[in-house]
């Protein structure tokens, strides 16, 4: 009777189990993405903790290759973002105009497979898997050939890893009302986000503790020294004002030799990049405020003009690095996660 209820238990845990691990897994639903793509670099760690203890001596690699694609996949696949699953920092690269890109972060032993997240325009993420040779490259470089878009898993929109910045709902209404007085009686989307741009600007102050802010209010009120901080309460306080916003991270080089932090808002079909540390932009061919994608592929963009008023030692100190850190295309983007957001179009 006792090994009955004991079966019963098992085969009821095993149940539990069962469906615990499928409401976490399962596509489509708000968390399922973030835990598939925790597990993944979880198992991928034990993966590599496994081949060192056999003497295989992981070591660091960068990912190379071109995504290719027919049609109109052709023009959306310059300015693609690709992504690992495995990447120790998360960072992702972006292709050029050819479609070529360099993956840095990763971790090499034999046998190692890497699940490479494609994302390009508005079309439906693909997710290709590629694995590792057996010897280390030559240069500490993985060329993968040509990696066919089409062939990849297509992934719906909240399967994709995406970053998040969390809103801080307890300083709602200070967001909401700034957001409201510096865009008093400005008409344009442009307008707005630049008013808004340009006053976090103001708020630099190297005298601060960089590492000392628990909220963008804080940014705001005390001001900021670096890139990042005037970057993430621009993201907040254009996100209060209803515009879906996100934080670009860039780097010129995978060994981060000089990094910036600046913030797309997203208004009129398109996303526009702000520099809230300089509280400058950047006009397309079109005279439209530039996309970190635009500026990628072209950082001619980036122009002497936009930075008027600063000292010119400033201004060829900018030009130096800045359209470098664009060009390589090394970058994370994180979103600003509002329940209450109201998309302006």
């Amino acid at each position: 009777m006792n090994g009955k209820k004991t079966i019963k238990r098992l085969i009821v845990g095993c149940i539990g189990v069962t469906l615990f691990l499928a409401a976490l897994f399962w596509p489509g639903l708000p968390w399922s993405a973030h835990v598939r793509y925790t597990f993944r670099r979880i198992a991928f760690k034990i993966e590599t903790k496994i081949a060192a203890w056999r003497n295989d001596q992981p070591r660091p690699v960068t990912l190379s290759g071109k995504v290719s694609g027919r049609g109109a996949f052709v023009q959306a696949l310059k300015g693609a973002q690709v992504v690992a699953l495995e990447s120790a920092s998360g960072y992702a690269a972006m292709t050029d105009g050819q479609g070529r890109f360099l993956l840095p972060h990763l971790m090499w032993y034999p046998g190692a497979t890497y699940n490479l997240v494609i994302t390009a325009g508005s079309y439906p993420a693909r997710r290709l898997q590629v694995s590792a040779p057996l010897y280390y490259p030559t240069g500490g470089t993985v060329d993968l050939g040509e990696l066919n878009f089409e062939e990849g898993r297509s992934m719906e929109q909240k399967e994709r890893p995406a970053p998040r910045l969390t809103y801080d709902t307890e300083n709602d209404y200070y967001y909401r009302d700034l957001f409201n007085r510096l865009t008093m009686n400005l008409g344009t989307h442009h307008q707005k986000i630049d008013a808004i741009n340009k006053y976090i600007a103001g708020r630099h102050n190297p005298e601060e503790d960089a590492w000392s802010f628990k909220s963008a209010r804080q940014i705001i009120e005390r001001g900021a020294p670096h890139c990042s901080n005037l970057a993430f309460a621009l993201a907040i306080v254009a996100a209060a004002g209803g515009y879906p916003a996100r934080t670009v991270h860039t780097s010129d080089t995978a060994e981060y030799l000089h990094t910036h932090v600046a913030v797309e808002v997203y208004y009129d079909d398109a996303w526009h990049l702000y520099d809230p540390t300089y509280g400058v932009f950047f006009l397309n061919e079109e005279g439209r405020v530039a996309s970190y994608e635009e500026l990628r592929l072209n950082t001619d963009l980036v122009t002497p003009e936009a930075f008027q008023g600063f000292n010119p030692k400033v201004i060829r100190s900018i030009l130096e690095w800045m359209p470098e850190a664009l060009a390589s295309g090394f970058h994370q983007i994180y979103e600003v996660e509002k329940d209450s957001l109201c998309v302006v179009w």
